[in-house]
């Protein structure tokens, strides 16, 4: 059946035979060059900083840590362009004077292409290994859950700062994996290097407010509610090794808070689900877990899918000192003591992400993180043993880890 035959580089040869009818055919192929080597780095505008040897652009070397950043600017690649990203990570990144965008790597060339084009990276490539090279000395991550830990390890151990949207990693092996990477690194080379994680609200103009509000005033009880839409247990936020559930992907974020307005080291960790009987919802996504820190304070993050998503997500209570704080839904803010209530309202909900880019920035063209490495690390090990505690039914003992160790 097979008349002709093309090379795909002269398509329209065979369009013209056929659109001439210049003589006979039934079947037409185009045949593609399988053996061209296609480019996995596609520039879009002319770089600001290049190689003087072209070799080194082309094969993208792995570059000894950064030291201090060059001429006060963040050279940053960046991989994984979905919908979180392009609206609360690049849009900050784009509009901050001290930020370069050289590359973006996504999964795919053609949408790699349009986000690249959209923000005005420099160039595109679906190979994250280009992101590590000598053009780049910083790495935004925002990928799904499972990759986090690979390309944490991959861009310490390349020199760059790091930034990866949260979860930090999905289990205990890749923890212990990235503590002892970002050790090394440092040892090595005897200079700091920056790791920052996406947790915002820690960032948000209301909650520097409340924690200035409750500082020196002694040991604190925190409960934290948060409505949360319902997630189907088929989704892969709740595969074990892609997403590792909402407790993972998710609640970080309110330990972290927690963590942070308290300012103290959490020491042991006990958690308990609902037993719903529902393979459609998850038991450890409708979860309370209360957190005892090492001077005296008490956090319990309540934890649903099962409520009404018209009632407000999130609220933090905080009392201390002779003081009530409540942080609704990072939109109404009041602070109640001797009697007297204060408000602070605010039309637009800000949970922080355009503070913790500004911070961000400025913090790596230090190689420091506005988040210490510990409390990184803590937050993950409250994670891993609220989900022990839920097997175990016991409370789970924590060692906490310090920026000594």
């Amino acid at each position: 059946l097979t008349t002709h035959r093309f090379k795909f580089e002269d398509a329209l040869k065979a369009y013209d035979m056929i659109k001439e009818a210049k003589e006979p055919y039934v079947g037409i192929i185009l045949e593609y060059d399988v053996e061209k080597e296609h480019e996995k780095v596609v520039y879009l505008k002319e770089p600001g900083v290049r190689s003087q040897n072209p070799d080194d652009n082309s094969k993208f070397k792995t570059c000894l840590p950064i030291g201090k950043i060059q001429n006060s600017k963040l050279t940053l690649g960046f991989v994984g362009a979905g919908n979180y990203a392009a609206l609360h990570l690049i849009p900050h990144l784009k509009k901050n004077s001290d930020v370069v965008l050289k590359g973006l790597v996504t999964a795919t060339g053609l949408n790699a292409k349009q986000k690249a084009e959209k923000f005005g990276f420099e160039f595109c490539s679906t190979d994250y290994q280009s992101l590590l090279g000598d053009e780049t000395n910083s790495v935004f991550i925002g990928t799904r859950h499972s990759t986090h830990a690979d390309y944490v390890v991959r861009a310490l151990n390349a020199g760059k700062n790091v930034f990866v949207e949260k979860p930090l990693c999905v289990n205990e092996e890749q923890l212990g994996n990235i503590i002892q990477t970002y050790h090394s690194i440092i040892q090595s080379f005897n200079h700091s290097i920056a790791l920052m994680v996406g947790l915002n609200r820690r960032f948000a103009p209301m909650t520097k407010i409340l924690k200035e509000q409750f500082e020196n005033t002694g040991p604190k009880q925190m409960i934290y509610r948060v409505n949360s839409g319902h997630i189907p247990t088929s989704t892969w936020l709740h595969e074990t090794a892609e997403g590792g559930g909402m407790m993972i992907g998710e609640m970080c974020h309110f330990i972290d808070l927690m963590q942070f307005i308290s300012d103290e080291l959490p020491i042991s960790v006990y958690a308990k689900s609902l037993s719903l009987k529902n393979s459609n919802i998850a038991d450890s996504d409708n979860v309370s877990i209360t957190v005892e820190f090492d001077k005296g304070s008490v956090g319990t993050l309540n934890y649903n899918t099962v409520g009404d998503k018209s009632f407000s997500k999130e609220r933090l209570e905080v009392y201390s000192g002779g003081k009530v704080g409540v942080l609704d839904d990072f939109r109404l803010l009041e602070i109640i003591g001797n009697g007297k209530k204060v408000k602070k309202k605010s039309a637009n909900q800000d949970k922080g992400q355009a503070n913790q880019i500004i911070k961000t920035v400025e913090s790596f063209k230090n190689n420091t993180s506005p988040i210490p490495f510990n409390e990184l690390v803590n937050g993950m090990l409250v994670i891993f043993a609220a989900k022990k505690s839920l097997i175990s039914g016991q409370s789970i003992q924590i060692e906490p880890y310090k920026l000594s160790e």
